[in-house]
């Protein structure tokens, strides 16, 4: 995939972004993800429209 990331709207929430390589089911793809500063040390995840905590982030590995 050549060109820009997809960017993931963060409805102005303070953000610091990172670059991450997430496989997906049968859709590997590069992805942005920008991760808010955490409160009570917990992480929010944005990817492709999906919004939440590792604790319910679920993953096929």
């Amino acid at each position: 995939m050549r060109g820009e990331y997809p960017k993931i709207k963060t409805d102005n929430l303070p953000v610091k972004e990172e670059y991450i390589l997430i496989p997906l089911v049968n859709r590997a793809m590069p992805t942005r993800i920008y991760t808010p500063e955490p409160p009570n040390g917990k992480c929010l995840i944005f990817i492709h429209g999906y919004a939440g905590t590792f604790d319910n982030f679920n993953c096929e590995c």
